[in-house]
């Protein structure tokens, strides 16, 4: 591909969606990871355009959405449900009552009948204890949703999918790096620049609110790195032709580029450990149980493939291994109260 239609495939309109997503996804985290209300509602106006602007796309023919939307149909269905009901519990019933006539006030919550007596009549009523927080987290549920359906649609396409992935852990890493910093030399760069900072924990958090956040955020992370790695390693190497030609293709693909996502993967990993979270531990042993699993099930073309698929799935199940035994201390630390 020549230079000029390299650059020129960036501007096509997915891939300017995909690109908008990683910078979301990398401002994200730094505001308490999004934590406060302002933070929130530019994450939601931003998901909510690139939602628009997708389907925006794929009803002007531009784009095809991927066939394989209609599998998620039940799942859809069910989260409709839920948040339909969780909707139901912010409408005032008072208001809903005297337009159908229906007798719904008896649905309400019980703190809005002593309202009601002590105010007079005119109170409101609704379900929930309280409505304004109720909608919050109702909108705070559709981020990772539009997220999701964003990222299924988007990463139908191979290069932009691992642009997406390999963007993933190149933030999460650095956010890590800072969060080792800020930890190392007792500094907080998120209270220079933004108000109302919470009160610094005693475990590492980093852009987070509590440990345990940056934890699952360095979790998922993590199986990202291990994933690109196992990929690339398995694909990198030569695995039929003798076991000297093997460590030789194995040296030089850990080495270059395939290294560094093995090393990015273990620093994310080392970090997760010092949060001392033992239920993002957990998490991360049983994701990379299941990327191990996928690897060993997954189709080969020939032996090569399969001796490969056979190496990096041990690998996996080493550095499994290694984890278990880093934090198994947190796990055990983690059945105890834990002072922040």
């Amino acid at each position: 591909m020549s230079e000029p239609a390299r650059w020129a495939q960036w501007f096509k309109p997915g891939n300017a969606l995909a690109l908008i997503l990683l910078g979301l996804m990398a401002w994200m985290p730094f505001p308490y990871g999004a934590d406060r209300t302002w933070a929130e509602l530019v994450s939601a106006a931003v998901l909510g355009g690139l939602l628009l602007a997708w389907s925006g796309l794929v009803m002007s023919g531009i784009t095809q959405q991927t066939p394989h939307i209609r599998a998620l149909g039940w799942p859809a269905l069910c989260m409709g449900a839920a948040f339909a009901w969780g909707a139901l519990q912010t409408v005032d019933l008072v208001v809903l009552e005297q337009a159908t006539g229906l007798r719904l006030r008896s649905w309400a919550h019980p703190t809005w009948f002593l309202a009601d007596e002590a105010l007079g009549s005119g109170a409101s009523a609704h379900i929930s204890v309280a409505p304004d927080r109720s909608r919050q987290a109702l909108l705070s549920a559709s981020l990772p949703i539009i997220t999701f359906l964003l990222t299924f649609n988007l990463c139908r396409d191979r290069h932009r999918a691992n642009m997406l992935l390999v963007g993933l852990v190149v933030i999460a890493a650095a956010f890590a790096m800072l969060s080792a910093a800020e930890q190392l030399f007792h500094f907080d760069m998120h209270a220079w620049i933004l108000s109302e900072a919470p009160a610094a924990p005693q475990a590492i958090a980093g852009p987070f609110v509590h440990p345990d956040h940056l934890a699952g955020y360095l979790a998922f992370a993590a199986l990202a790195a291990f994933g690109v790695f196992a990929e690339r390693f398995r694909a990198a190497g030569i695995w039929d032709k003798g076991a000297v030609a093997a460590f030789r293709a194995s040296a030089t693909s850990l080495s270059g580029t395939d290294g560094v996502w093995l090393i990015a993967g273990s620093c994310l990993l080392a970090i997760m450990v010092l949060t001392q979270s033992g239920t993002a531990m957990a998490a991360f042993a049983a994701g990379l149980l299941m990327l191990a699993l996928a690897l060993a099930q997954g189709p080969v073309a020939d032996e090569s493939q399969a001796r490969g698929q056979r190496v990096v799935t041990a690998i996996l199940v080493a550095v499994m291994g290694i984890a278990a035994m880093a934090g198994a201390s947190s796990l055990k630390d983690n059945f105890g109260p834990r002072e922040l």
